[in-house]
């Protein structure tokens, strides 16, 4: 019971950006990063409107889906990270950097949605139909519940399919690498579901923003699934197909040569 809540605790963690999983000094140099990132997040976000909170959190979304793309696509700089530090050195250094923007893209959506909170109401009294006071309780209480069930889903569906794929594929690690790094198989969410995590799995960002009806954590969420997809699609798709042919390939020659050996003893 325990080692599963630990499990659990730890995939959380990870998916926020902290590792402390297998903990080495690229990893405390993160959570270094991270802990000054959460001080200063603290400090500022008491000042915080809405136009510098959709302002920042579109920047941090451009750089980190500019970092993401330039590092996988053809002539990316993740066979030169390799190539000058080794795979250990690259990968730890890719992974930091990974996980700070990881976190931070978690503390960029808690002050977008916190600075738009309730925006959803103003949106429905403007073009919808007008709600009255006492019934704007009843409304805000009605997209908390739903906003919540959405999150436990999302939040299962995304721990579900880590424990499938681990935590490393997670940070993308078989993309850098250019190779499996695991025996995947199809279980969990994945006997379901071919993307969970880039389809349900985002229940989880739409039910927070639901929660404080954030319109803007809404459409960001959005934008964040479409730039997902448009990873999934460009990278991530032709990456798997390639493993699988490169193993579907190394099965054939598996088989001719146990063919050809018993053939040989036959001959003998």
């Amino acid at each position: 019971m325990m080692n599963s809540v630990r499990k659990i605790f730890i995939v959380i963690l990870a998916s926020a950006g902290i590792r402390i999983d297998k903990i080495n000094n690229s990893r405390i140099d993160a959570l270094l990063l991270i802990g000054i990132g959460y001080g200063s997040h603290l400090f500022i976000a008491q000042y915080v409107t809405f136009p510098i909170a959709i302002t920042y959190y579109l920047l941090l979304f451009a750089v980190r889906y500019v970092y993401l793309f330039a590092g996988f696509v053809k002539n990316g700089f993740a066979p030169r990270m390799i190539k000058k530090y080794g795979e250990v050195r690259a990968w730890n250094r890719y992974e930091l950097q990974t996980s700070f923007m990881f976190f931070q893209r978690g503390l960029s959506f808690g002050l977008l949605t916190h600075a738009s909170q309730w925006s959803l109401i103003d949106l429905i009294n403007t073009y919808v139909i007008e709600i009255s006071a006492p019934d704007i309780i009843l409304v805000k209480y009605f997209f908390i519940g739903i906003g919540l069930l959405l999150v436990l889903i999302g939040s299962w569906v995304n721990i579900a399919s880590t424990f499938v794929i681990g935590i490393d594929t997670y940070y993308y690690k078989d993309l850098f690498l250019k190779r499996a790094i695991i025996d995947f198989k199809v279980e969990g969410p994945y006997k379901y579901f071919s993307n969970p995590m880039y389809g349900i799995g985002q229940c989880s960002a739409y039910g927070a923003a639901l929660m404080v009806g954030s319109l803007a954590g809404i459409l960001s969420t959005l934008l964040n699934q479409v730039m997902m997809y448009s990873f999934y699609f460009m990278i991530e798709k032709p990456h798997i197909n390639s493993i699988i042919k490169s193993l579907s390939k190394r099965i054939v020659v598996t088989k001719s040569i146990m063919i050809e050996t018993q053939e040989l003893e036959v001959f003998v």
